[in-house]
């Protein structure tokens, strides 16, 4: 029997859906998610918050000036512009004396605005002569002040569980009060290159070699996505090199990648390996560039399988393994950021799968967006993907878009969101 004949035989899916490949990830991974931790704010960045964080206070706290100037009642400016400078109330600091008609206290951006005072008047609008002031300019009722609660009511959620913690938001975090978050623990992710053409990159290049770039983009795009890389030497064309390596990862990581060795050839040796020493979950993905990946586990450890072609690699990285990474956090697939924009070019395809194509992106005088697809489909080609900005995703089913076609397109650096 043929290695498909094997497959079909014994039920395992084949050439399913991009929607049914991330389904079925998900239902194996969700139960496999790693636990939590907590972590103080200076360690936290890029990691997924296991938790809400809301704030118990409203926020600003208290009503606060938005200027340096001088703080009054917008009532006594209808008695006189002159008026009498009784303190001052600063950052960190309130004025807390009795007050008067025709009082003012000096104030500075961000200071409490003392009860009896509604308004706030720019110091660059008065002449002050010690502690008179004249108010050459009146404000508006009500100028320049921050009032309490402005942005948000005590009790607000400000971060919800499966935020990613930017630096805005671990900022947000800090605003709440908080020194501590529950965090995800970092999955732990082996990334194993194959190919007996492989050379490491600084080693002196041989006849009919290429140098292993996947697993250097691979444990960045890792990373990113909130896991920890192991990174493993590239292993041969071999199978008892492979299931050595498989062996060893799948004793210390949550999830393996592979690159290359899982289509049909006569060294692709992975696709046997785990229907004879593991299990297949699934071979072979309506999706270009990648149609070949594979999903299953060895020695109880999931394995995601990617094709070896680096553009392959990052396009089944972005729909298969990001997705797999987030449900060993407990997290949804992400949604794609999606811009629309008018192709510059036509672009066709008779294929039935999704397919998703590089392209740059360019506005005209007139704000239009404009993708331009960049180069031919070939999955090889790394630097045409370094040169583009977007994935223009294309349908199941044949496609024929002319130019000028409205078409929506995912921004590439922003696939975290």
């Amino acid at each position: 029997m043929t290695l498909e004949q094997q497959i079909l035989a014994r039920g395992i899916p084949m050439r399913i859906s991009l929607t049914q490949a991330q389904e079925t990830i998900a239902a194996a991974l969700m139960p496999l998610r790693v636990p939590f931790e907590s972590l103080g704010l200076d360690e936290a960045f890029g990691r997924f918050l296991g938790e809400d964080v809301q704030i118990a206070h409203a926020l600003p706290p208290f009503a606060a000036s938005a200027m340096d100037g001088y703080a009054l009642r917008h009532a006594d400016l209808a008695i006189g512009s002159d008026l009498h400078c009784i303190g001052e109330s600063r950052a960190g600091s309130a004025f807390c004396g009795p007050m008067q008609a025709l009082d003012c206290v000096r104030i500075s951006t961000g200071a409490p605005i003392p009860a009896a005072f509604d308004t706030i008047v720019m110091q660059e609008n008065v002449e002050r002569d010690g502690t008179r002031i004249r108010v050459l300019v009146s404000p508006p009722l009500g100028a320049n002040v921050r009032r309490a609660g402005d942005e948000c009511a005590a009790g607000t959620r400000l971060l919800k569980r499966g935020d990613r913690l930017t630096a805005r938001k671990l900022a947000l975090a800090a605003t709440a009060g908080k020194a501590r978050v529950r965090v995800h623990v970092s999955p732990r992710v082996a990334i194993l290159s194959t190919g007996d053409e492989l050379a490491m990159p600084g080693s002196s290049l041989q006849a009919a070699q290429i140098f292993e770039s996947n697993s250097v983009m691979l444990q960045a795009m890792v990373r990113t996505a909130g896991a920890l890389p192991i990174p493993v030497a590239a292993v041969g064309d071999t199978p008892d090199a492979l299931l050595s390596s498989l062996s060893q990862m799948s004793a210390v990581a949550d999830l393996i990648i592979t690159t290359g060795g899982a289509s049909v050839g006569d060294h692709d040796h992975l696709p046997e390996l785990l229907l004879r020493e593991g299990a297949m979950h699934f071979w072979k993905v309506q999706i270009k560039p990648g149609m070949r990946a594979i999903f299953g586990e060895i020695h109880g450890t999931p394995v995601l399988a990617l094709p070896g072609n680096p553009v392959s690699a990052y396009v089944t990285f972005l729909k298969l393994a990001l997705p797999a990474i987030r449900a060993l956090q407990g997290l949804p697939p992400p949604l794609p950021q999606r811009w629309r924009g008018r192709l510059a070019q036509p672009l066709q395809k008779a294929h039935v799968r999704v397919e998703y194509r590089r392209a740059g992106h360019y506005f005209d005088a007139t704000g239009q967006l404009w993708i331009e697809p960049i180069g031919t489909p070939d999955s090889h080609r790394i630097h045409a993907l370094t040169q583009s900005s977007v994935l223009v995703p294309m349908p199941a089913g044949s496609v024929d878009w002319a130019t000028g076609t409205v078409v929506d397109v995912e921004p590439i650096e922003e696939w975290l969101g």
